[in-house]
């Protein structure tokens, strides 16, 4: 992919580096998609804890289901936008690569035919 090679020289694969953020991209959309899977799973359970209002049990587990299914959803969505920004942070490194390195080659090029 991209690294220090052992002589001190940046080494970088553009290529590779992009085709493993698409692939972590795709992975990130497959686990949100995992996720809301989940939550339609526990939302179709409906109220398994009952709904009588005075089972002061149930009522506990109802608020405890609310507060955990909340901090789910609030998770799944900050672990997709994590997936997300990793994405987009590589595909902007992928982008700074390739511009080194077009401007490498461009002034060895110009290098070589005397200009500068």
């Amino acid at each position: 992919m991209s690294g220090v090679s052992g002589g001190g020289a940046y080494d970088a694969n553009p290529a590779q580096v992009h085709a493993a953020s698409l692939e972590v991209g795709s992975l990130s959309k497959d686990l949100i998609e995992t996720f809301g899977n989940l939550l339609d799973g526990i939302h179709s359970l409906g109220a398994w804890y009952g709904e009588d209002p005075h089972d002061s049990y149930a009522q506990k587990l109802k608020e405890r289901t609310g507060k955990e299914n909340k901090s789910l959803i609030e998770t799944a969505s900050a672990i997709g936008k994590a997936f997300e920004l990793t994405v987009d942070g590589t595909i902007a490194s992928v982008k700074n690569i390739l511009g080194t390195q077009s401007g490498i080659v461009d002034a060895i090029h110009e290098s070589g035919s005397g200009r500068h």
